[in-house]
């Protein structure tokens, strides 16, 4: 169990990584005027599959702190429930990656990189360690 909290508790900084890489990206891209392509879906879906397995090991994590010793701590559950806002909001904007606008690919994909980081981070915040611990 200790390996699954340390893998779901490492996973932050690869989320974090592409995330600050893809806002970059995005960034220069909407400012040149670039168009959208295959590399930079490529980078929001890394975004996207760090999040999910992350979300998909803290579910585990959560269902064996649970029922093998009991452990069904507020703070827990406060942080399982912001993640999956926070994955839902990511999910729930799949519409917007449908767009032919570079302009607006660009610019909707920082909106979701940036709304989803600041609810990941939120229910990070809710945990006693915080940023800080696994």
């Amino acid at each position: 169990m200790d390996l699954f909290q340390m893998v779901h508790g490492s996973i932050r900084w690869f989320v974090l990584i592409v995330a600050v890489v893809a806002v970059v990206k995005f960034a220069i891209g909407l400012v040149r005027g670039e168009s959208f392509t295959s590399r930079d879906r490529a980078l929001m879906g890394a975004f996207t599959g760090f999040v999910d397995l992350n979300v998909l090991l803290g579910i585990i994590l959560w269902l064996l702190y649970g029922l093998l010793y009991g452990s069904w701590a507020l703070y827990r559950i406060e942080h399982g429930v912001m993640m999956l806002i926070a994955v839902g909001f990511m999910h729930g904007t799949s519409k917007w990656r449908k767009q032919t606008d570079s302009k607006l690919q660009f610019r909707n994909s920082i909106i979701v990189i940036a709304v989803t980081f600041g609810l990941i981070l939120m229910g990070v915040l809710r945990l006693p360690q915080g940023w800080a611990g696994f």
